[in-house]
């Protein structure tokens, strides 16, 4: 019997089957659906009963919570309205008799009842996690301890107990503490809810349902393996994905499709737990260590830990843990069985929606459809995990069968191989097949580590990229990587257009096309600018898109390329004239100051030298 189903059956016991008065505490995680079960549970099991529900959450005294018991009692008990009307009666002639206004408070009200006018109700107080500071929280225990002991009340409490100690403190005790110290003396039974999948599925599935462009199975599967049990966050990340409804229309492959699923759904859950705009967002997957620069300078976040822990004060240790579960939570998150080649310019299509709530459809189902013609990579990638794991499982065949087979996929597919398979597991594979056959001489191993340079080396540094991995283990690796950044140093302006486009479009600082604009001179700027309307709209477009990433530890390639753009501005300006008034007009719709931008560039890149 799963723990949501326990909870149900000893909740009816108490409430059906028992006649005395009790106080029992619901509690659990945020979003886990504790007030969706209680709700459930109300309607399907609690139909005779007479069940008053308040929400603590926008109580701003003890008399508003009052007030709000009396008024949802009143519609259940025929002597409440009786006691009502005649205390109103009473306060009105009172109020005319003295020429003062007198009112009858719902505390007065209730003190009128007897323990027989409660008998059949059951009240439910939500939310204590989010009582006001206004209210004192020993006020609330003490009335809900009135409703059990005086009128003989059944009273079921929802919170997440262990968010209490983010409350304001009373008389120098934390809530928690204070809610420790009453809940003996007031709660009689305490359950504790932890739904498992299935159950919390339960809750989510009409939003499920509205999807109808995927496998529903594959939106499950994806909750299961990420461990996330947040209704709450799988709601509004499902009522994201319904927006995409309009895939349906094509016909992708179901690889393609499910890719697509983990890959928005992945990123719906991290910025709705994390709230980073796109420039922290790529800072976070350029270097899972990064810290948002509004924490103390210096702070690295190492597995949960703040390597400069005593520098910091509190409020940085609380920005730092919740920035170390946001990683947390993305990395549990991240590329679960994805190897799509378009998924940092997917996840720069789905944040622009995220950010504008406009959907880039053709753009998307460009970079889908794309993806669909790499139906092959998802292939090999199989077949040489298959192969792999029958090396070490298949005692039916010998390994220098399979081994054979093995060599063979790698040389007919050796160009795909490294955008189908990750570095760490074509490591692997090589590992297992030299300790038998494979001795290298094909040359097929240097031509996939080959493969892999090119795919990675203008990718940042960090999470998934393996160029300081391959430039350890092979010593031809770094000399490789200077020839390719030398065949892309000289290009036209027309390739110079298609890289300050292309760069935009990606937004990923991964790109040659980056590499390419770093090693224009600042006179190929102030040329292009001059001699061509479309190189100088795409200079403001890649303004527009970079200028806001720099300074959090961002790629110094692209600090680099706005620092030459804003020189070659500040250059066109002092030409006077026409140029002038075009750069002043610029600096307007931008809102920005060439100059003071410039100087805080050739800041950071100072800081950079002297750190080096």
């Amino acid at each position: 019997m799963g723990n949501k189903k326990q909870i149900e059956e000893s909740l009816k016991s108490l409430i059906l089957n028992d006649n005395r008065p009790f106080v029992a505490m619901l509690s659990g995680e945020w979003g886990v659906g504790k007030t969706y079960f209680w709700k459930e549970f109300t309607t399907n099991h609690l139909r005779g009963k007479d069940v008053v529900y308040i929400s603590l959450f926008g109580q701003n005294s003890l008399a508003d919570i009052e007030t709000t018991i009396v008024t949802k009692l009143y519609k259940y008990n025929k002597t409440l309205k009786k006691y009502s009307k005649h205390l109103d009666t009473v306060s009105s002639m009172a109020s005319k008799a003295l020429h003062l206004p007198i009112n009858v408070s719902a505390g007065s009200i209730l003190s009128l009842f007897s323990p027989g006018d409660f008998k059949n109700i059951v009240i439910c107080f939500d939310d204590f996690e989010r009582l006001s500071d206004k209210v004192p929280l020993k006020d609330v225990m003490g009335l809900i301890s009135q409703f059990k002991e005086q009128k003989e009340c059944k009273v079921v409490m929802i919170l997440n107990e262990g968010e209490l100690n983010k409350l304001s403190d009373i008389d120098g005790k934390k809530h928690d503490e204070v809610f420790a110290l009453y809940k003996e003396k007031v709660v009689d039974y305490g359950f504790y809810y932890v739904p498992n999948h299935e159950e919390v599925f339960e809750a989510i599935k009409e939003d499920v349902e509205k999807i109808t462009f995927a496998d529903h199975e594959t939106i499950y599967q994806f909750f299961r393996e990420t461990g996330l049990f947040n209704i709450r966050i799988m709601k509004q990340a499902l009522y994201l994905l319904e927006h995409f409804n309009f895939i349906k229309d094509k016909e992708y492959d179901k690889k393609v499709v499910d890719e697509f699923v983990k890959i928005a759904l992945n990123l719906f859950v991290f910025k709705l737990k994390s709230n980073y705009s796109y420039g922290e967002f790529l800072a976070h997957i350029k270097n899972s260590l990064y810290v948002p620069s509004k924490l103390a300078p210096g702070c690295i976040i190492e597995y949960g830990r703040n390597s400069e822990t005593e520098k910091s004060n509190s409020e940085d240790k609380k920005e730092i843990k919740k920035h170390s579960e946001n990683a947390k939570s993305y990395h549990a998150l991240h590329y679960i069985g994805v190897m799509s080649p378009n998924q940092d310019k997917i996840e720069h299509t789905l944040y622009g929606f995220l950010e504008r709530n406009i959907i880039n459809k053709s753009l998307l189902l460009k970079q889908l459809s794309s993806n669909n013609n790499f139906l092959k990579g998802y292939d090999i990638r199989d077949n040489m995990f298959g192969l792999y794991n029958r090396i070490l499982e298949d005692y039916s065949s010998k390994i220098n069968d399979i081994i054979r087979k093995m060599v063979e996929l790698l040389e007919n597919d050796a160009m795909l191989i490294p955008r189908a398979v990750g570095y760490e597991n074509f490591r692997s594979h090589i590992n297992v097949i030299k300790e038998f056959s494979f001795d290298g001489k094909t040359g097929i191993e240097e031509k996939i580590v080959k493969g892999y340079i090119e795919y990675y080396q203008y990718r940042s540094p960090g999470f998934e990229n393996p160029i300081d991995m391959i430039k350890e283990e092979y010593g031809w690796a770094e000399e490789y990587m200077k020839k390719l950044a030398e065949s892309n140093s000289s290009t036209s302006l027309d390739e110079t257009i298609k890289a300050l486009d292309y760069a935009c479009v990606s937004k990923s600082f991964v790109t040659k096309s980056l590499l390419l604009l770093e090693n224009l001179s600042r006179d190929s700027y102030i040329s292009g600018i001059r001699s061509s309307q479309e190189f100088a709209k795409k200079v403001e477009n890649f303004i527009v898109h970079f200028r806001h990433y720099i300074g959090h530890g961002h790629n110094k390639g692209v600090a680099k390329i706005l620092m030459l753009i804003f020189t070659a501005l500040e250059d066109l300006r002092k030409c006077g004239g026409d140029e002038e008034w075009r750069i002043e007009k610029l600096e307007k719709r931008l809102g920005i100051d060439t100059k003071k931008e410039l100087k805080k560039l050739k800041i950071e890149s100072r800081k950079d030298v002297d750190e080096t």
